[in-house]
């Protein structure tokens, strides 16, 4: 390849990523406020969380789906990965309510803290929110 197509190529790649390493969300204990349209969407639950599909229990959930995709940084915890592109978020209530009917729809905004999926749960990472409110 020449060195011109190289340096193309690079630009291209460069333009395709979701957002510069200095752009990328964090882990808890940082807050995040992200933006997007919440759906109910269908998961698995206990035993297998989506292993054994035959046998695991059916869950619904509230999910973040974002415009474009973000990256999020590694944190302190082992379980705290890189995370390159990620455009889904799995919500999950500090005090295990349900998300409020109303917000699901119109576009919100979520603040909260980032977790990295462990066991369980239907997204790679999870926001464990503690306001949503409707965008501007």
């Amino acid at each position: 390849m020449t060195p011109l197509r190289l340096t193309f190529v690079a630009l291209l790649l460069a333009a395709a990523s979701p957002a510069c390493a200095d752009e990328c969300l964090a882990y808890e204990p940082a807050q995040v406020t992200i933006t997007g349209l919440v759906t109910m969407a269908q998961g698995f639950g206990p035993p297998g969380f989506g292993e054994d599909p035959a046998h695991d229990a059916k869950e619904t959930y509230a999910r973040l789906s974002l415009d474009k995709p973000v990256c999020v940084n590694g944190g302190k915890d082992l379980s705290d990965e890189d995370v390159a592109a990620i455009k889904d978020f799995q919500l999950v209530s500090k005090d295990g309510k349900r998300f409020e009917r109303k917000l699901i729809g119109p576009r919100v905004a979520v603040t909260g803290t980032l977790f990295h999926r462990v066991s369980g749960g239907n997204t790679e990472v999870m926001v464990m929110y503690t306001a949503v409110a409707k965008a501007p």
